[in-house]
């Protein structure tokens, strides 16, 4: 990670790096039976991985800002059930976008945010085919707020909502959330 550009107005970084297969690819059922490339702990695969992130500070009023960050991953091939089947994880881009505020209560930074989620995956590939019902675009609305004391911790609480879904084919997919989050 390079942080290019980190100042009162805004802020630019780039990052890169190989995501390793240390997960197995070969887990099999109580039955003995191999589970699907989607549900192993990994892939079995180098990777290739991209990262950038942009921020604007001071929009409209000092507190208000606007942040960006898109990654990518650029998948290889790996073997799967003893050398019989070469296995392809879609390439991937996602950008995660939107604006947040800082408001203070007392001893509290309180930091609502309005941010957007776009991910688009590929494809999957077997033996050098495209893999019906994978790949496809999504575009979620996640609204969230930060709250930090005036320490070194601090809590977010977010949901996340689908506004938008082209999946290519039957997929499952994910509906409303909620996470929370606790940062040291």
């Amino acid at each position: 990670r390079r942080t290019l550009v980190d100042n009162q107005n805004w802020g630019l970084s780039v990052g890169l790096g190989p995501k390793l297969p240390i997960g197995r690819n070969d887990v099999q059922d109580d039955n003995g039976l191999l589970l699907s490339a989607d549900l192993q702990p990994g892939s079995g695969a180098w990777d290739a991985m991209f990262w950038t992130a942009f921020s604007k500070y001071g929009i409209l009023k000092p507190t208000l800002s606007f942040s960006a960050t898109a990654t990518a991953r650029w998948t290889s091939t790996a073997d799967r059930i003893e050398n019989t089947q070469l296995y392809k994880f879609g390439n991937e881009f996602q950008a995660f976008f939107g604006f947040s505020d800082r408001f203070v209560k007392g001893l509290w930074f309180i930091d609502p945010q309005l941010m957007f989620r776009l991910r688009h995956v590929t494809e999957d590939i077997v033996n050098e085919l495209p893999l019906p019902n994978t790949g496809g675009t999504f575009f979620h609305l996640v609204p969230a707020f930060v709250l930090t004391p005036r320490s070194n911790i601090s809590f977010r609480l977010a949901g996340e909502l689908p506004l938008i879904r082209f999946v290519q084919g039957t997929q499952l997919a994910t509906s409303q959330r909620i996470t929370a989050s606790i940062f040291i």
